[in-house]
């Protein structure tokens, strides 16, 4: 009876069947754990080892990224898909890890990608694809840069980056701006597909 009662309290989710019976949304995707070989020095070294999409695009794990970039697509059937933002509940989630080898993923696939480093409160993606943070998005949102001229390559074909730029003292301001918009409009008619990296979304509303 108590083993039976103590089940019954449990409303914690632990599969992904669960995900789709209680909150009634669809699972994207399912990414095993990636196991890094050698210890980084910092969040950056760490992260760039786990970019498996690109240092082993045969991997089970790069396959389960292709798969929600496939998911991701169908999920816009009518129309084609332009911008992404991704985010997660709270730090270390995993979130930049994810959308720096979803953003591969669609470059690999002939797109033009564009990855934009929208943590303007700790930015990371500048480190992990060795690119300048700034002049970056903060610069392009409020004028003192122009978009084509801040956005980096990269050493993944048809993938691109553009930098966090300066930390504001008003990222949430910035970010919800008719100048941000204007941003994404424009980076929507020069790429195919725009993922951002955001902070996370129990912490700040920047998201």
């Amino acid at each position: 009876g108590i083993a039976l009662h103590l089940e019954r309290l449990d409303d914690s989710v632990r599969t992904p069947d669960e995900i789709a019976e209680q909150l009634n949304l669809p699972v994207l995707g399912l990414i095993p754990a990636i196991k890094v070989e050698r210890a980084g020095t910092g969040a950056a070294p760490a992260l760039m080892e786990r970019l498996v999409t690109h240092a082993s695009p045969r991997s089970p794990v790069a396959e389960a990224y292709r798969a929600m970039r496939s998911n991701l697509a169908f999920t816009r059937a009518r129309e084609a898909m332009k911008t992404v933002v991704l985010t997660s509940p709270g730090p270390a989630d995993g979130k930049s890890t994810t959308v720096a080898n979803l953003a591969i993923t669609f470059a690999q696939q002939g797109q033009r990608t564009l990855l934009i480093d929208a943590d303007l409160r700790r930015a990371v993606l500048d480190k992990t694809f060795a690119v300048p943070r700034s002049p970056g998005l903060t610069e392009v949102i409020v004028g003192e840069a122009e978009l084509e001229h801040t956005v980096s390559g990269t050493d993944v074909p048809n993938l691109y980056v553009l930098g966090s730029g300066q930390f504001p003292p008003n990222p949430s301001e910035l970010l919800g701006s008719a100048a941000m918009r204007e941003v994404l409009r424009s980076a929507s008619e020069q790429f195919d597909i725009v993922l951002l990296d955001s902070p996370p979304l129990l912490a700040v509303t920047d998201a």
